[in-house]
């Protein structure tokens, strides 16, 4: 396991309460720092702390709000004297169903967190309210090529990344399958379209069908092999 020196120093972690979050947060205080949790979860927040111990807090926050979020950064402020890094994990999944029969209210949500809440602290970030000290991806990131991947900072084997893909039902005729494909990347070349995405701090790379399949592939082994080595188990 990585040996990480975070002794004496504080870190906010969003979507703390449960999943990636509860883990990161629990790796930080193994290596001697304090956390403070942002949930939308107040409740499930303030369990994790509990369980978590370190003088860990709980507060509750909608990455997907900006005035929710200097809410709690503010209420962070007031709880702790320093704050040396923050962790963006928040993220919902929301159902699993075809698009027209999903909720507008739920896809709205998992928009709002898993978007607009990257945008909200990247704001922060680039007022230079939070410092970025790594990106979970394998290369840097184009808004912020500064800051240095995890890896590179010597956290090797973290990587993660949130990515969105489109998909079409099974038996969908290949030249459809291409003529959509080539309409999404010629719409992903578009310069304002880019733009949007960059303000949300995202970047449209345009991937093809058998790279989205293998990449499908690939995570599904990875996450499977992860369940399995843990014992995780669905209750």
């Amino acid at each position: 396991m990585n040996q990480l020196d975070f002794k004496g120093r504080h870190a906010i972690v969003t979507g703390g309460a449960t999943g990636l979050g509860f883990a990161i947060a629990q790796r930080l205080i193994e290596s001697g720092g304090r956390v403070t949790l942002w949930d939308r979860d107040m409740d499930g927040a303030q369990r994790a702390a509990q369980q978590l111990g370190g003088g860990t807090q709980a507060v509750q926050v909608d990455v997907g709000e900006h005035s929710s979020v200097v809410a709690a950064l503010a209420q962070t402020r007031s709880l702790h004297a320093r704050l040396d890094a923050l962790i963006n994990s928040a993220g919902i999944t929301g159902p699993n169903t075809r698009v027209w029969d999903y909720p507008v209210d739920a896809w709205r949500q998992v928009i709002d967190v898993n978007l607009n809440g990257i945008a909200t602290v990247s704001s922060l970030a680039k007022a230079g309210k939070l410092r970025l000290i790594g990106v979970m991806r394998n290369t840097r990131h184009p808004e912020y090529p500064a800051t240095p991947t995890l890896a590179e900072a010597g956290v090797k084997g973290f990587e993660y990344s949130t990515w969105f893909g489109l998909s079409a039902p099974r038996g969908t005729p290949t030249e459809i399958v291409n003529r959509l494909h080539a309409e999404v990347v010629k719409a992903l070349a578009d310069t304002d379209v880019q733009g949007r995405y960059a303000a949300l701090g995202l970047r449209p790379d345009g991937t093809s069908p058998a790279q989205v399949s293998d990449l499908v592939r690939a995570q599904l082994a990875r996450y499977a092999k992860a369940v399995q080595d843990n014992n995780i188990r669905p209750d």
